[in-house]
């Protein structure tokens, strides 16, 4: 009798943990460099189902950065392109020069953008997370006040019914 509850038991918790990790997974795009019939390698996007990399957090913003973790594996890149050429001229030197320096200063600004942005989203859901707990606790000392006053009008008025008029 024992086993057969500790083997349902292993069930039930089992079922849990696979319905758990089901929402823990999420669609990611899968980037894999693969050898085509005439051996030149590609670069081929797949659609996978795979454990979420990051938590998103509660602002749409959030949300909007944080998919960039869904992209995985060997994902086409600007400054790998930009950074592989390998320019014979001083022209063709000084082009790539110029581009690794537009390059850097693009992605200094974007991130610098980003973390502002994301700064001022959660400066702002936390002011109104402390705005909403206290407009609850007022309304909360309200309805506690009302209710015993209430209850000691209650307690007064049964006291003159019983002393009488």
């Amino acid at each position: 009798m024992s086993l057969k509850r500790k083997e349902n038991n292993l069930r039930k918790a089992q079922a849990r943990f696979e319905k758990v990790s089901k929402r823990t997974k999420q669609f990611q795009i899968d980037y894999r460099r693969e050898a085509n019939n005439h051996g030149r390698y590609r670069t081929r996007a797949y659609i996978v189902r795979g454990e979420k990399m990051h938590h998103s957090g509660r602002g749409i913003l959030h949300k909007a950065v944080n998919l960039k973790y869904r992209i995985k594996g060997d994902k086409p890149s600007v400054t790998r392109f930009i950074n592989s050429s390998e320019p014979k001229t001083k022209r063709g030197k000084l082009f790539q020069k110029t581009a690794q320096l537009g390059n850097f200063a693009v992605h200094d600004v974007g991130k610098t953008a980003v973390d502002t942005a994301l700064a001022a989203e959660t400066v702002g859901i936390k002011t109104t997370d402390i705005a909403h707990r206290e407009i609850r606790n007022k309304l909360k000392q309200k309805y506690t006040r009302e209710a015993v006053d209430d209850y000691h009008r209650g307690v007064f008025f049964v006291g003159r019914i019983a002393i009488g008029p």
